[in-house]
């Protein structure tokens, strides 16, 4: 078969290819790539922020709701550690990891339960 057949010229470029990717495999440092991870000290602050950021799109009011709700529940943790941690440097005493979380109460149904 000749160079102009198109299974020679396939297995030709199949061939340089493989040599292609094994030299940039081979180059010396790896490239720099963008990072998406969160910094650790912002980390707490982005599960608020996501769900605010949700509850702002359009969205029927039947599920903005709830990630309103959630995520004032999540601001208000949030805000319960920044100053349990605050307080604690005060006092002098160690701080704790995380806070008791606050839970929201169980809202009572309208209806009469029979």
């Amino acid at each position: 078969m000749s160079k102009d057949h198109p299974r020679v010229q396939k297995e030709l470029l199949l061939a340089r290819m493989a040599a292609d990717r094994v030299a940039l495999r081979a180059k010396g440092p790896p490239r720099n790539t963008a990072d998406f991870r969160l910094a650790p000290e912002l980390r707490p602050w982005a599960l608020p922020a996501v769900l605010f950021g949700l509850s702002l799109l359009k969205m029927p009011p039947f599920l903005k709701a709830p990630l309103r709700a959630i995520a004032v529940i999540a601001l208000k943790n949030r805000v319960q550690d920044v100053m349990h941690v605050a307080q604690s440097r005060a006092s002098g005493e160690v701080p704790r990891p995380i806070a008791r979380p606050i839970t929201p109460e169980p809202v009572q149904s309208r209806r009469s339960v029979r």
